[in-house]
């Protein structure tokens, strides 16, 4: 914008990412990106990621890698889209809820969200999942993000011999674990 020669009346620009560690277990370690952009709009954006890591495969793995081959994962959908309905009600209590394959906005499926593992009362488990849910994605801007705790129990059955050991344990919070800004 400097170069352009027009700086003066925009606000500044500005770009974090933070990453953390979201949780950890004997196999596997869960990164938290943060990524905030302001660029002079209308307000901010602030989109959440995860990311999953193997620690001997040396690689990093997705959502269905944590479970058997071909297991419906219908279960966790509804799970998620039902935490996400509380946790708007909770915030804008007349909010319209929303539905998987919704018009406007819609209950994202599991498989395409985001996701970290969520530490819970047990030393070096994963007690479950947390679902990172960007603005504009069940809602208007002004709801903000969601991030969605679902204990292991809702999918322990599901969960790939491979990974099933990693869980154990009490989520310490579930549902709306949202950070307050």
């Amino acid at each position: 914008r400097t170069e352009a020669g027009n700086d003066t009346d925009l606000p500044p620009y500005e770009n974090n990412v933070e990453l953390t560690l979201a949780g950890e277990t004997g196999k596997l370690f869960s990164l938290k990106r943060v990524a905030f952009d302001y660029s002079g709009g209308a307000h901010p954006n602030t989109l959440t990621s995860g990311l999953l890591w193997d620690k001997a495969l040396k690689r990093q793995i997705g959502l269905t890698d944590l479970f058997r081959r071909g297991a419906d994962l219908t279960v966790l959908d509804q799970a998620l889209c039902s935490a996400i309905n509380t946790a708007k009600r909770a915030r804008v209590p007349n909010s319209a809820s929303v539905v998987l394959g919704g018009k406007d906005w819609s209950c994202p499926r599991a498989v395409d969200t985001g996701f970290v593992l969520t530490p819970g009362d047990v030393q070096g488990k994963a007690a479950g999942l947390t679902f990172l849910i960007g603005p504009y994605q069940v809602g208007p801007y002004v709801e903000g993000a969601y991030e969605i705790a679902i204990p292991a129990s809702t999918f322990r059955s599901l969960l790939a011999i491979t990974y099933a050991d990693e869980f154990a344990g009490q989520l310490i919070r579930a549902g709306d674990v949202t950070p307050k800004s």
